[in-house]
Parts: C-alpha cells; sequence; structure tokens
C-alpha cells in the first residue's frame, strides 16, 4: 500500500543509477472533481480565476479581505473545505481544527464556519442532498451503484464521496492510457499511487519526461473534468518525494 508509506519513508525510495524520478500530482483535484459534479458557481469562478480556494473559504468565514488571511486561517480553510465535502459534522470540524491548529473553537463556531461554507457554496450543498436521496449515484465517467449492484443505502455520508473518488480514479486512468501509448519504452512507468504518477528515466530525459506527464495527466483528466482548470504540479528528484 503504497499510498500508506509515511512522508519519512519516501527518501528510501532511489532512482536506479544515472536515472531519476518524474513525479507529478494533480493540484487540489477533489475540489475540481466538485465543482464540476455539483456545477456550484462560485467555486466554478475561484478555479476559473485562478483563486486560492482556501484562501477564498477562510476570507469568507473569517469575513476578512483576501490579502488579511493569516497561514492559520488558510489551514482552517483547508480543513473546511475537505472536511465538508464528505460531510464532516460540526463536532468533527471542532475536532480537526483544533488538532491542526492547536487553537481552541467552540462547537458553535465550528458551527457557524460549516454555515457560512454552504452559503458561500450552495450548490455543493444542493450536491449532498441529491446524493442522499438519489435512488443511484453516478461518476463523470459513467459507472454507478444502484441498489442493484452494491450496498450503498440511501441517508449514507459516503454517497459523497463515491462519485468524486471515483472520478478521479476515472481521470486517472485516462491519462496513464495516453501516457503508456506515448512514451518512450525505456521510461519506467514505477508508480501511480491515488492521483500521483512516478516515472523513472534517464536523468537527461527528465524534462523532456515531465512536459509529456505533465501534458497526459491535464489532458486524461480535462475528458472529464471540463468546466474548470486541471492543474499538474511535478518535481524532478533522485528520490521520491512530493
Amino acid at each position: 500500500n503504497l499510498q500508506g508509506m509515511p512522508g519519512i519513508s519516501k527518501p528510501y525510495f532511489h532512482a536506479a543509477e544515472n536515472h531519476a524520478f518524474v513525479i507529478a500530482d494533480y493540484s487540489n483535484i477533489e475540489l475540481r472533481i466538485l465543482a464540476e459534479i455539483s456545477k456550484d458557481e462560485s467555486m466554478i469562478e475561484a478555479f476559473q480565476e485562478g483563486e486560492d480556494l482556501h484562501t477564498k473559504t477562510a476570507s469568507v468565514i473569517f469575513a476578512k479581505n483576501l490579502e488579511e488571511i493569516t497561514s492559520d486561517e488558510r489551514k482552517v480553510g483547508k480543513i473546511i473545505n475537505f472536511g465538508l465535502v464528505y460531510g464532516m459534522s460540526k463536532y468533527g470540524l471542532q475536532k480537526r481544527i483544533q488538532a491542526a491548529t492547536g487553537g481552541s473553537i467552540t462547537l458553535e463556531e465550528a458551527g457557524n464556519f460549516r454555515g457560512s461554507y454552504f452559503d458561500l457554496y450552495p450548490g455543493v450543498l444542493k450536491y449532498q442532498d441529491e446524493m442522499l436521496r438519489k435512488k443511484s449515484i453516478s461518476t463523470l465517467g459513467g459507472r454507478y451503484w444502484s441498489g442493484n449492484t452494491s450496498e450503498l443505502s440511501k441517508g449514507a455520508i459516503s454517497r459523497f464521496n463515491y462519485p468524486i473518488q471515483a472520478s478521479g480514479a476515472e481521470g486517472l486512468k485516462e491519462a496513464l492510457a495516453l501516457l503508456m501509448d506515448q512514451k518512450p519504452s525505456h521510461w519506467k512507468l514505477v508508480g501511480a499511487v491515488h492521483d500521483e504518477i512516478i516515472l523513472e528515466v534517464p536523468i537527461q530525459e527528465a524534462e523532456k519526461a515531465a512536459q509529456l506527464l505533465n501534458q497526459a495527466m491535464t489532458e486524461g483528466m480535462q475528458k472529464l473534468v471540463k468546466t474548470v482548470p486541471v492543474l499538474v504540479e511535478s518535481t524532478i528528484s533522485r528520490y521520491w518525494k512530493k
């Protein structure tokens, strides 16, 4: 389970002699997929304008201008963005924020944060309500779950998670298909971990490999995510790192 490898272990994964790893992953792809699926206008606009979504969320819940948001407040915005995507309650939100920042917030404050988030992104609330009630739910690529195909009962908050994670997996597979068609045979695909792809290539070809990998990952995911830009972040290293 490479996804479960702790960060401290990654420097022990080394490329072969005279080779380098080209490591690329998607930027906030789950939130971009959420924007695509929910059709929330505020979230779509933020991505189209290149805004930092975590800062945008923090500015609303703390009632501050964007330029006034501190790093800790942005961290809270990030926790809220990712937590509420999958149905985190105000109790869970309170604990996560306190654990991440070392500060203390009341349950009422956590509830207010939650309310402000859905005021900012009403399309997400509508999406979640629909997911809870639908007879079947589907991915951007067309896969679906229903009472006939799974044990996914109505009202289960895991229904928020399924379409987003599964759509991300579909987009990654599209990217891998493009990559495998286009890459030279001596470039080795050595890892596909969640939304990250790792190539091992001769050092002198690393820049060229990074360009091809970024292009394949962008084009592959854009077959599904069409209303917001898809961004890929890559690095070249002798060992596995972010």
